[in-house]
């Protein structure tokens, strides 16, 4: 007996290991420095809530509003700010975690109660994390409605049966509840219809006796759709949430970038590299669609024979309890659930109906398999282990764990400042400038929620501008005019905007998303002087009268600092390294160990000493210091004239510099070099010779190999984190 009961407990001990491990994994990502974007839009709006209430005059973050954000999660805008009023960002981290390990601890009982068994909890809970981490691990106002439907199911199809008068007001407040913390409140009321229909079509299916208990508990939940929908409507603005559900995402195409969470999944093509899905995501929906409608099929099926043969034969089995098998409710809700992510891989996380129906169909299984049950919990457990190893190999851990810091200190900081480019964003803080600032879309809440009111974006995550302002986004990431005969500057002008912040290396782009680098648009553009520039980003203010002010603050804000800038020339970054390396060094505009580079690459004698000169020609031109970029690479290439790289560096610096002529010359030997890098420069540098390359073109030139790239930066100084607002 003790042998036997032992082989029993083994298998549920791997599985338990399994599924604890894969939700280790998990919350190790979920409590990484804060990497949600739009987490900064709700702090934003929260703070607004709670001095106006949540009817706004206004958007406070957007120069250009087409009014008063609608209010869809003021509720959670609400809880977050607060949470980080109170306790500073890394309370956010901590509620966070609390938020993802309730959702997975609340889901992990309601498999247990489904299934009956370690290997099911283990491998339901792990598939769903695999379906959901992409989600899990941004702390936005869709975790709440992860709770409220899995709540919303405990109170009213856990138990499969008629809900009592207590479970139906407490899913009425859930209903009401969930209409204040997130758009997705809709689904409430969608599932709880999809229910109702499997309730009815199984009643049309049973016998007389228990028919008319199966349209009880469908009156029952009827009554909770109504009141529940109604609801809703508390919330302060009433049906218009109601709508802005639908409309959701349907603006983001327009903005010609990969918008990862409104990709639909294309179950008949294998996902994308470094976007959701992942492969394993891709494959455990495959199974989904596959198992749970024929299981769910089944279910009715044995549902009408079971009442047709006790109707032939008269058997009293018609009034006995319905055995126990698949709820028809929650086979409806987890079919409608199906369909979702195909419509966007936003809303995998639904297949945690469907992994319900599974749950409940091996519980099934098992009892008419009762002489394989020992089979069965080996099987599950292998398939635990093999669900925690594919999800850290082919599953979303490489995604959400990509940027997680490498060390302690790395991960104690509450936000990954560098994303932000906050060297730039803390000067314009300081500088106490205001206007209307361009910057990365996806970026546009963290600079809102620091430098508004004085300074309010162009466009941000919720757009919330007139269609002008979205159309011309694109045409401003790729540098030229949107109208006919417009040009780059024109279009800022015509737009408002003062203050462009640009960022990112001039790095080749990845061919499964586009690659935006924009820190020299507006180099040595009339009518526009730059105001900082680091390796990484810039910033430029536009010279006009109206600017005089914000100019005058810059320049008292570097004359506190004792940096040089010239109101005409603005920030000379040749001239700023020179008077202080330290400030240049702990801003980000050279590395640490610049002033051993600038010695070693004066006069190279040896491998190490070539490789500082090619590490300052990529530092300089990437700074916008060309003539310098071109001095060195002009002796690289008269001592090594077969030196691709260094003939690839002068190209580029002479196309930017405006010597096209001298650029095609150099670039020649480029044109059946093999290196695609270098071919596209060899292109550029033929087409602007003779007049035929697009405005633009050239300030959005690739130089950098990734692997450059990422040596560029490898001394760079990481900028700080603030925790409030001086």
């Amino acid at each position: 007996m003790k042998d036997s009961s032992l082989a029993e407990k083994i298998p549920a001990w791997i599985a338990g290991v399994a599924g604890l491990a894969l939700l280790g994994a998990l919350l190790l990502a979920v409590g990484q420095p804060i990497l949600s974007d739009d987490l900064w839009i709700h702090l934003s709006l929260g703070n607004a809530y709670l001095a106006q209430g949540p009817w706004l005059g206004g958007d406070p973050l957007l120069a250009d509003a087409l009014g008063a954000p609608l209010p869809a999660a003021w509720g959670t805008d609400v809880v977050f700010a607060l949470t980080q009023q109170f306790g500073g960002f890394q309370a956010l981290r901590v509620l966070h975690v609390l938020l993802v390990a309730i959702l997975i601890g609340l889901l992990a009982s309601i498999l247990e109660r489904a299934g009956r068994s370690p290997w099911v909890t283990a491998l339901g809970t792990g598939a769903f994390i695999t379906l959901a981490a992409y989600r899990l691990v941004q702390i936005r106002p869709h975790l709440f409605s992860m709770l409220a439907l899995l709540i919303l199911y405990r109170l009213l199809f856990e138990h499969r049966r008629t809900p009592s008068p207590g479970q139906i007001t407490g899913a009425v407040i859930v209903f009401a509840l969930w209409a204040n913390l997130h758009a997705s409140f809709v689904l409430g009321p969608i599932l709880t219809l999809a229910a109702l229909a499997g309730i009815v079509l199984a009643g049309l299916l049973e016998g007389s006796i228990r028919r008319r208990e199966t349209m009880k508990r469908a009156r029952a939940i009827a009554l909770v759709g109504v009141l529940g929908t109604l609801a809703t409507l508390l919330n302060p603005s009433g049906f218009e949430p109601h709508l802005a559900y639908w409309i959701a995402g349907e603006e983001t195409p327009s903005l010609a970038r990969v918008a990862d969470e409104w990709r639909a999944v294309d179950l008949f093509a294998w996902p994308q590299a470094r976007l959701p899905p992942a492969p394993l995501t891709w494959l455990i929906l495959w199974l989904l669609w596959l198992v749970t409608p024929l299981v769910g099929l089944a279910s009715f099926f044995q549902t009408w024979r079971t009442s047709r043969n006790a109707a032939e034969t008269g058997d009293a089995n018609d009034k006995a309890p319905a055995p126990p098998g698949l709820d028809p409710a929650l086979v409806v809700m987890a079919g409608a659930a199906l369909w979702a992510p195909l419509i966007a891989v936003r809303f995998a996380w639904l297949g945690v109906l469907p992994l319900i129906v599974l749950a409940q169909a091996s519980l099934g299984l098992r009892r008419r398999l009762p002489g394989r049950s020992q089979a069965l919990n080996w099987a599950g457990a292998l398939a635990a282990c093999a669900l925690a190893v594919g999800f850290m190999g082919i599953g979303p851990w490489p995604m959400v764990s990509g940027i997680m810091p490498h060390s302690l200190s790395g991960y104690a900081a509450p936000y990954p400042a560098a994303k932000y480019h906050t060297q730039a964003t803390w000067m314009l803080a300081d500088a106490k400038v205001e206007g209307t600032l361009y910057a990365e879309y996806s970026a546009g809440g963290f600079y809102g929620f620091w430098l508004s009111p004085e300074v309010q974006n162009f466009l941000n995550g919720t757009l919330n501008v007139e269609p002008e302002n979205i159309a011309a986004n694109r045409p401003i990431l790729e540098r030229r005019g949107e109208r006919p005969g417009e040009s780059f500057s024109q279009l800022l002008d015509r737009h408002g905007i003062d203050l462009f912040l640009g960022g990112r290396l001039p790095e080749q782009g990845r061919q499964d998303r586009p690659w935006y680098y924009t820190a020299a648009h507006l180099e040595r553009t009339p009518g526009w002087t730059p105001i900082f520039r680091n390796l990484s980003s810039a910033v430029y203010l536009r010279t006009n009268s109206a600017n005089q002010q914000n100019l005058a603050r810059v320049a008292a804000f570097y004359r506190r600092q004792g940096i040089p800038f010239d109101p005409q020339r603005g920030f000379e970054i040749e001239r700023v390294i020179a008077a202080q390396p330290q400030w240049a060094i702990q801003n980000g505009v050279v590395p640490i160990y610049f002033q051993d580079l600038l010695k070693r690459g004066s006069v190279p004698k040896s491998e190490e000493d070539n490789a500082a000169r090619e590490h300052l020609a990529l530092l300089f031109a990437t700074l916008g210091l060309y003539e310098k970029a071109i001095a060195l690479d002009r002796s690289r290439l008269d001592a090594h004239p077969n030196d691709p790289r260094a003939r690839r560096r002068l190209a580029w610096a002479l196309l930017r510099s405006g010597d096209a002529a001298a650029a095609a010359k150099i670039a020649a030997p480029l044109e059946a070099s093999g290196n695609a890098l270098a071919e596209t420069i060899f292109r550029a540098a033929q087409a602007a010779a003779v007049g035929d390359l697009a405005p633009g073109q050239v300030q959005i030139l690739p130089l950098l190999t990734a692997t450059e790239a990422a040596g560029l930066s490898s001394a760079i100084v990481r900028p700080g984190a603030r925790t409030s607002k001086k």
